[in-house]
């Protein structure tokens, strides 16, 4: 169990890493855990089964099952996932333009989909303890280097712009171009931004 557990994470790791490299957003990382993983769960029964796998000396007929097994399921969910999305690509029905993506799809309704008392809440503490916005952001900048953001790096400048765009709103901050401070958390080359 912990060669195969450390194993998946090993997988997941990797499996960001790639989809990152090659641009492809997946904002939960589901392709990472569900499919890379699902495959290494599949696999790791013909090399880890105490009757039939590889490792018990068994031979290779478990592990063969199983491969066959993940092919046919990442073919068919492939294929099935194409021609699903593929007609809805083509009826203009799947995903979002630019500026519709950039500003939210909540904000058409005139909501934020995060938490408006969480960030009032952080402007009244930074505040009780006279810390200025300006402080925030020689903080934010200081850590630039330091964030890591394991998933889309739009998703997360989205929602972190958001987020301190409201606790510097709250705290009557004036200042201009706010959001050009915080779009450094996500989008730095090593985690896949541009």
């Amino acid at each position: 169990a912990i060669a195969v557990g450390s194993g998946a994470a090993v997988i997941c790791a990797c499996s960001e890493a790639l989809l990152l490299k090659f641009g492809i957003d997946d904002l939960v990382g589901a392709t990472a855990v569900h499919g890379a993983c699902g495959v290494w769960g599949l696999l790791s029964v013909g090399l880890c089964h105490r009757d039939t796998g590889l490792v018990f000396g068994f031979g290779t007929d478990q592990l063969t099952s199983q491969a066959v097994g993940a092919l046919a399921l990442t073919g068919y969910a492939s294929v099935a996932s194409a021609v699903f999305l593929g007609v809805f690509r083509c009826g203009g029905m799947l995903g979002l333009n630019s500026e519709a993506e950039a500003k939210g799809l909540d904000s058409g309704l005139g909501q934020q989909a995060y938490a408006m008392a969480e960030t009032r809440y952080i402007a009244e503490v930074l505040s009780s303890f006279d810390i200025k916005p300006e402080q925030v952001l020689a903080a934010l900048e200081t850590l630039r280097d330091c964030v890591h953001r394991p998933f889309s790096p739009q998703a997360a400048d989205n929602k972190l712009n958001g987020e301190v765009e409201d606790i510097l709103e709250h705290m009557e901050y004036e200042g201009k171009g706010t959001s050009r401070y915080f779009a450094f958390a996500s989008h730095h080359k090593r985690d896949g931004g541009e």
